[in-house]
């Protein structure tokens, strides 16, 4: 089979988005997002959604997920101020059939593709989190605050009145 060079394929320089009206307002949405700007999607969904235990609330992250869907496809302004308040903010676009009329817009297999990525890495995140590599990261990163001190803990063990201070520590790990 003859390799045909890639520099001789002819790229699609780009997609046209699609302009629709929700009310009197003209509503430019994209239809293709490059790669780089999707994985800065899926790490401000994911940086929105998981929490400091690794738990993954589903809810959450359709709101976060729908909003940076907005954010990121459509000329609509969701101030930094309107995401400190984002289920008012969901709330607000959804009642207005805001988020249904952006998502019908958009390729089905752009969406699919977008929404599959984001799930699968916050599944991946949640793995890693719960992992042993992941828990001795969250102890490593902890390492000041829980202020681990081994030769303290090796006399302790000697000590059967001090054996409370390893339970504490312990504890502390989790």
């Amino acid at each position: 089979m003859a390799k045909v060079s890639l520099n001789k394929i002819t790229p699609i320089k780009s997609v046209d988005p699609v302009t629709v009206m929700i009310g009197e307002n003209e509503i430019t949405i994209e239809q293709y997002l490059p790669i780089n700007e999707k994985l800065a999607f899926t790490e401000r969904v994911l940086n929105a959604t998981l929490d400091d235990t690794g738990f993954l609330n589903p809810v959450r992250l359709e709101v976060y997920m729908n909003l940076e869907i907005i954010r990121t496809y459509t000329n609509i302004s969701i101030t930094d101020k309107m995401m400190e308040n984002a289920s008012k903010t969901y709330d607000l676009l959804l009642l207005n059939n805001i988020i249904e009329t952006v998502i019908s817009n958009i390729p089905e297999e752009e969406y699919n593709d977008l929404y599959d990525a984001v799930e699968s890495c916050a599944e991946h995140t949640i793995q890693y989190l719960n992992s042993f590599v992941g828990m001795m990261k969250t102890i490593s990163d902890n390492f000041d605050a829980t202020k681990m001190n081994v030769e303290e803990i090796m006399s302790t063990l000697d000590q059967p009145d001090k054996v409370g201070l390893v339970k504490d520590i312990l504890d502390k790990i989790g």
